[in-house]
C-alpha cells in the first residue's frame, strides 16, 4: 500500500507517532480510525486515549491555510474498511473516513491524489511522508515499515523520495474526479449495508 505526504512536521515534531496508516501518517484520518490503529496488534497500547488525542491534536495545523499538503493514497483504501469483520460499526466508521477524505479535497491549502484501480506505470512501495518544514533541522522523509518507524534525512534520499511523490501524484486523480472515486466508494458501501 502507498501513502505518500508532503508538508510541515505536525506540531513541530520531528518522531511523528508510529502506526501505518494508508492516508499519510494521520494526517487526514477520522477520529474512529485512528483509535483503531493506534491499538497496534494486541489491541491495548499502554494509553490509547492519549494516542489518539496526540494524533486528532497534530490534525490542526490542516487548517493553517499558510502551510501547503500534499497527499498520495491508492483507490483501495477507499474501498477497504478497516476493523473486525464482525463489528456492525466498522461501515460507519468507514464512511465517517472517506467524509474525511473528501473534506480533505475541499480545502484550499491540501492536494489529495488517488491513485486509480487500474494500470499505471509508477514505482509503489510503502508509505512515506515527506517533511520539508522541520524545527531545527533539514527536511526529512518519514518512512513507515511493518517493524519501525524510520526517518532518512540524507539529502539524496529525500531527493529520490521527491520525484517518486512528483510520479505518484502525477499518475494521481485529484479535485472532482478524486471526489467522484471517494463518492463511489461510498455510494457502494451504503449498497454493502442493504
Amino acid at each position: 500500500m502507498v501513502a505518500a505526504g508532503q508538508g510541515e512536521v505536525p506540531g513541530g515534531d520531528t518522531e511523528p507517532d508510529r502506526g501505518g496508516d494508508g492516508v499519510g501518517d494521520g494526517a487526514v484520518q477520522a477520529g474512529q480510525e485512528v483509535a483503531l490503529l493506534s491499538s497496534g496488534p494486541a489491541g491495548e497500547p499502554a494509553d490509547i486515549g492519549t494516542r489518539v488525542m496526540n494524533r486528532i491534536e497534530r490534525q490542526r495545523v490542516l487548517y493553517d491555510e499558510a502551510k501547503t499538503f500534499r497527499f498520495v493514497i491508492p483507490e483501495a483504501v477507499l474501498r477497504w474498511p478497516y476493523g473486525p469483520p464482525d463489528d456492525p460499526a466498522v461501515p460507519d466508521e468507514h464512511r465517517e473516513q472517506l467524509a474525511r477524505l473528501e473534506w480533505a479535497t475541499r480545502r484550499p491549502n491540501i492536494e489529495l491524489g488517488i491513485l486509480p484501480m487500474s494500470p499505471i506505470a509508477v514505482w509503489r512501495s510503502t508509505g512515506f511522508v515527506i517533511y520539508d518544514e522541520v524545527e531545527d533541522g533539514d527536511p526529512l522523509v518519514h518512512i513507515e515499515w511493518l517493524t519501525r518507524p524510520f526517518n532518512e534525512s540524507e539529502p539524496e534520499a529525500v531527493e529520490m523520495c521527491r520525484r517518486a511523490f512528483t510520479s505518484l501524484l502525477g499518475a494521481s486523480v485529484t479535485g472532482n474526479d478524486a471526489q467522484r472515486l471517494i463518492g463511489a466508494a461510498a455510494h457502494d458501501l451504503q449498497g454493502d449495508d442493504d
